[in-house]
């Protein structure tokens, strides 16, 4: 006979009369609505053999009489709200309980009460979250018919004990989120029908046990946010039935055992915020059905395998911070399982294939500091989820594509640091959910869409060094969450518009544009005005003429700006001097230039660089490694072996043609203020040519681990006449 009133919308306290149902055998009130206390006449049903309180609302203490129940089998009082009290001890008398679950109950601290030990029919014990402390008891070690163990979620202490040789029926072990500590203890491997090991959120030390590789019952297996350390066993390929492998922030090290490749059942492999080397298996992926891949923040190198999205489940593809180089492979074309791709701060080139871009169910997708390039395609159109994009500091081209305005649920959008150039698309005004718009470092051109005012959730907008033209768009005032507006570095003109005042603006960055008028007087505080010779900070100083107004808002920009002719002029003294003497060994040498290719040398700091050992490489093709949208990259060995690689950025096609220096202007303020990358330039009246460390900038990138690097000497600027 059983009574099931579970996950029902009945409520109000149990009757008592509920203790005539005297063969009752199975009471099943969980997820109920039911309150007050537990009836004391519970003790009454004497036949019970299943009662499951789990989750119900019941409340008050425990009756004590709940121990006269000893032909329970099962007994769930989990997640309940009970008084909180030490664990009763009356759970003794039910010495044939099979099933004792207790977690997440409002019991007080304390051990492991000693009364589980006498109920050695115990199949399934739960006492997870149960605030237990002190150290994992030996005597747990008796109960040789568990085949669950869960004590996550508490304050246990101490090593795991050797217990398990007795265990022979274990599948599952929690031990999760507690303070142990120790190594994982060698008994567990002997557990042939073991599947589930959780130990992650601990404070393990010590290597996983080389012989892992004989639970081949394992399933599942996490052992992350410890301080585990060494390799990766080998054994781990034997693991034919192992679906989820989280091994993540800890200390392992080594390669990945090209084996695991083979792994035919695998799901989710995780491994982020370790110190492992090498490759990933080629082949990982190619016959397993993988949900999850996350190998982040490692020292891994080569391609981007190929497989992972085989089986079209693939939702997790992250492996930023790491040394990937070569191309995003064409398979993730088709790959429309994605929601999440991180691949940022590696050394991937070349495009992102086209379906990648447009990812129907892609939610993040971050790939900036790389070296990719092409085009942002139209394609992007079809990421309807799609949240956050930052391909910053790449050598993406062309414009931004109006279908970006479809992504309704864009939040943060990050396209700066690259060549794009065009006009800004009005349709990002479409994006109403928009907190983050960062253009900036491009080659964008014309106005402001005044459509921006429409991103009215914006809290950050960086249009800055572009070529943006025309006023300050007014409708930016309804940008009523705005902090941070930085259009810096263009050629705007007109006023600062006065509505701007009324945001919540902590930064607001206009310097060096053309602005004029009078600077609305409550933005004086946040603004930064240099670099606007016409523009006040009072209507007064307007009136009064600039002199006034530049020494207020601009500072000591006068002063800097006589400072920097005299020194120019002593550069131009020393440099002439200079130049006739490199022009006299240029003539001894004859090192294959075109006549009237002499250079002008301006040194900013020492530097050995010949000039006229890098000339001849800037026009033969042969020499091109790479390229992008504002130049060609060339790769020279000058007379002492030394490689370097050498950018040479377009410039006017012809005599007279206003110069696009742009690019040039980039790379040098990089170099000046940002990754000390660069390590000479030079320009001529068509073309500008920067001189790169080939060492830092393509073979490592690691400069800034390696700053005295004997080829990475300071900049030199060139110019041809």
């Amino acid at each position: 006979m059983s009574l099931n009133l579970s996950y029902t919308y009945m409520e109000g306290p149990l009757p008592t009369r509920i203790s005539q149902l005297t063969k009752l055998q199975t009471l099943d009130l969980s997820y109920s609505s039911f309150f007050g206390p537990v009836p004391d006449a519970f003790g009454d049903l004497l036949a019970l053999k299943l009662l499951n309180l789990k989750a119900a609302n019941f409340t008050g203490v425990l009756p004590s009489s709940l121990g006269n129940l000893t032909n329970l089998t099962e007994i769930h009082l989990g997640l309940a709200n009970f008084t909180p009290t030490a664990m009763p001890s009356w759970f003794a008398n039910l010495t044939n309980l099979k099933v004792l679950d207790l977690s997440s109950s409002n019991f007080t601290e304390g051990p492991i009460p000693e009364w589980v030990q006498v109920l050695p029919s115990l199949q399934i014990l739960d006492l997870a979250a149960c605030s237990l402390t002190g150290p994992i008891p030996e005597f747990l070690g008796g109960l040789t018919m568990l085949h669950t163990l869960w004590l996550n979620q508490n304050s246990l202490n101490g090593s795991i004990p050797e217990i398990f040789t007795n265990l022979t029926e274990l599948v599952s072990l929690d031990l999760s989120q507690n303070q142990l500590t120790g190594s994982i203890p060698s008994g567990l491997i002997e557990l042939e029908k073991l599947q589930v090991i959780e130990l992650f959120a601990n404070q393990l030390s010590g290597e996983i046990p080389a012989d892992i590789g004989n639970l081949r019952s394992l399933s599942q297996i996490d052992v992350s946010q410890n301080q585990l350390s060494g390799a990766i066993p080998q054994s781990i390929a034997n693991l034919t039935n192992l679906s989820i492998l989280h091994l993540w922030q800890n200390s392992l090290s080594g390669i990945i055992p090209p084996g695991m490749a083979n792994l035919q059942a695998l799901t989710e492999f995780v491994l982020f915020e370790n110190h492992f080397t090498g490759t990933v298996p080629g082949n990982l992926g190619k016959d397993c059905n993988l949900t999850r891949f996350d190998v982040s923040t490692n020292l891994l190198s080569g391609p981007v395998p190929v497989h992972l999205c085989d089986g079209q489940q693939l939702t997790q593809l992250i492996f930023f911070n790491n040394m990937f180089s070569g191309t995003i492979p064409d398979a993730y074309e088709n790959c429309r399982s994605l929601t999440r791709v991180r691949f940022e701060i590696n050394e991937l080139s070349g495009p992102i294939p086209d379906g990648l871009w447009g990812a129907p169910k892609m939610q993040i997708f971050t790939a900036h500091t790389n070296m990719l390039n092409g085009n942002i395609l139209p394609s992007i159109g079809y990421a309807l989820n799609l949240a956050t994009l930052d391909i910053s500091s790449n050598w993406f081209t062309g414009p931004l594509p109006q279908e970006i305005g479809n992504l309704v649920m864009m939040q943060s959008l990050s396209v700066s640091g690259n060549n794009l150039s065009g006009t800004i698309p009005p349709q990002l005004s479409h994006l109403s959910q928009l907190n983050e718009l960062d253009l900036s470092q491009n080659s964008f051109t014309d106005g402001i869409p005044p459509a921006l005012g429409n991103c009215t959730q914006l809290k950050t907008l960086n249009l800055s060094m572009n070529f943006l033209t025309g006023p300050i768009p007014s409708e930016l005032g309804e940008l009523s969450s705005l902090a941070l507006l930085d259009l810096s570095h263009n050629a705007l003109t007109g006023e600062v518009p006065s509505v701007l005042s009324g945001l919540p603006l902590e930064i607001l960055d206009v310097s060096y544009n053309n602005l004029s008028g009078v600077l609305p007087p409550g933005l004086l505080t946040v603004t930064d005005a240099e670099g606007n010779p016409d523009l006040c900070d009072v209507a007064s100083n307007c009136e009064a003429g600039m002199q006034q107004t530049n020494s207020k808002i601009n500072g000591p920009m006068v002063s800097a700006v006589v400072g920097t002719f005299v020194a120019a002029m002593i550069v131009l003294i020393v440099g002439s001097c200079c130049f006739y003497q490199r022009y006299t060994i240029f003539n001894e040498h004859q090192k294959g230039l075109v006549q009237n290719s002499s250079w002008h040398l301006t040194s900013f700091h020492k530097n050995t660089l010949r000039e006229y050992e890098i000339a001849e490489f800037c026009n033969d093709p042969d020499n091109i490694i790479g390229s992008g949208g504002s130049g060609k990259v060339y790769k020279a060995v000058l007379g002492n072996g030394q490689p370097v690689a050498v950018k040479k950025l377009g410039w006017g096609e012809t005599k007279g043609e206003a110069l696009h220096d742009h690019g040039f202007k980039a790379e040098v303020t990089v170099m000046n203020c940002k990754l000390p990358y660069i390590a000479d330039s030079c320009m001529q009246i068509q073309i500008a040519i920067l001189i790169y460390n080939f060492l830092c900038c393509y073979a490592g990138r690691n400069i800034r681990e390696n700053p005295t690097s004997e080829y990475c000497e300071a900049p030199m600027l060139l110019f041809k006449q």
